[in-house]
C-alpha cells in the first residue's frame, strides 16, 4: 500500500509552515509569504485568512508615511488569544510558566512538589494546573509540555521512573494531565527541554549537563537531540569505585559526590549553609566542592571525548 498524504494533512502542513514563518520573521505580507514558501497566491491567502479569523495570526497595516495608493497589510503572530503552559516537576519543587504564541512568557508560577508517594505528587501537579487555567479565564490553552526527571519514554509520555522512588513506575503523566484538561500534552526527560531552548545558531553538536539536586544530560548531534528512555544518566556512571551507596543499587555514582542531594547527604549539613561556609573559606566545605568539580570534570571531559563534542553547556 503507497504512502501518501491526504489534502487535509497537506493543508494543516502548509498552515504551519506559514505561521512558523511569520514568528521567526514577523511583519510579512502575504505576497513575501508565497515568495519565501514558494506558495501559490491563492493557498497563502486561504491559510492565512483562517489562521487570522482563528486568532493565531494577526493583520496589520503598515505605516502609509504619506504614500499614495492602497497600504499594504502585513501579518504577525497574535499574542491576546492562545497559550500554552510549560511545567517543570521536579524534586525541588514544581515551576511552571505560561507564554504566548510568540514564545514570550506571560506569567510564572511554582509551588511545592511532595515526592512521597505517586498520588501526592499527581496532586500537587493538578493543583498547579488548576490554579493557572483558573487564572486564564477565557482564553484558550492550546497545550500543556513537561519537562520531567527520572526515566522518559517521550513518545508515548510516560514517566517510566523516579530513582528512589518505587511506587513511580510507568505513570502514563500525559494522558491523564490531557485527558483531565482537554488539551495535548507532552513530555520530554529535563535536560533535553533545556537544550532545546539552548540551542545557538549554527552549532548542531552539544553536550548539555543539569547539575541541581541531581546530574542530568542531553546530547544534540547534528543538530538533533538523541532521546532514548533512560540513556545518558550521566549521574549515575561510577566516579569512585567501591564508593559511597547510591539509591539506584550501585556504589559511586557521581550524583553520590557531585549532586546537591549527595553533597548535603554526606556533609551532614543544609545545602545553603555549607555554600555560605565555603564562601568564608571552611576547609570542610571546600572539601565537598572541590570533589563534585573534580567528578563532574572527569565525567564531562569523558563524555564529550567519547561523543566527539565540543560544546559542553
Amino acid at each position: 500500500m503507497k504512502n501518501y498524504i491526504n489534502q487535509q494533512d497537506m493543508k494543516e502542513m502548509n498552515a504551519a509552515d506559514v505561521f512558523a514563518l511569520v514568528k521567526s520573521r514577523g511583519g510579512l505580507t502575504r505576497k513575501q509569504i508565497a515568495e519565501k514558501l514558494g506558495m501559490s497566491w491563492g493557498a497563502v491567502s486561504t491559510i492565512t485568512a483562517q489562521l487570522v479569523e482563528e486568532g493565531y495570526l494577526c493583520e496589520k497595516k503598515a505605516d502609509s508615511d504619506g504614500a499614495v495608493g492602497r497600504i499594504p497589510s502585513y501579518l504577525e503572530v497574535c499574542v491576546e488569544k492562545h497559550f500554552a503552559i510549560g511545567l517543570d516537576v521536579n524534586d525541588m519543587g514544581l515551576r511552571a510558566t505560561v507564554t504566548d504564541l510568540r514564545g514570550d512568557i506571560v506569567k510564572e508560577f511554582s509551588a511545592e512538589s511532595e515526592f512521597s508517594d505517586k498520588e501526592n505528587l499527581i496532586a500537587c501537579i493538578y493543583s498547579l494546573l488548576d490554579e493557572i487555567v483558573k487564572g486564564l479565564g477565557k482564553r484558550h490553552l492550546i497545550c500543556i509540555g513537561i519537562a520531567m526527571q527520572g526515566i522518559v519514554n517521550a513518545k508515548d509520555g510516560i514517566s517510566i521512573k523516579i530513582p528512589g522512588r518505587s511506587d513511580w513506575e510507568n505513570v502514563p503523566l500525559a494522558q491523564l494531565i490531557s485527558e483531565k484538561y482537554s488539551v495535548p500534552t507532552y513530555l520530554e526527560h529535563d535536560p533535553n527541554c533545556i537544550l532545546f531552548a539552548a540551542r545557538r545558531g549554527k552549532i548542531k553538536d552539544t553536550l548539555l549537563v543539569r547539575a541541581d539536586h541531581g546530574i542530568g544530560m542531553a546530547l544534540m548531534l547534528g543538530g538533533r537531540i538523541i532521546d532514548k528512555p533512560g540513556i545518558f544518566e550521566l549521574g549515575h556512571t561510577v566516579v569512585v569505585p567501591d564508593g559511597i551507596e547510591c539509591k539506584c543499587g550501585k556504589r559511586g555514582c557521581l550524583d553520590q559526590y557531585a549532586s546537591i542531594r549527595g553533597i548535603k547527604a554526606h556533609s551532614g549539613k543544609k545545602f545553603h549553609v555549607l555554600v555560605s561556609d565555603a564562601d568564608i573559606g571552611d576547609e570542610f566545605a571546600l572539601g565537598f566542592f572541590n570533589d563534585a568539580a573534580k567528578h563532574l570534570a572527569y565525567a564531562i571531559s569523558n563524555a564529550a571525548y567519547l561523543l566527539c563534542v565540543e560544546r559542553v553547556v
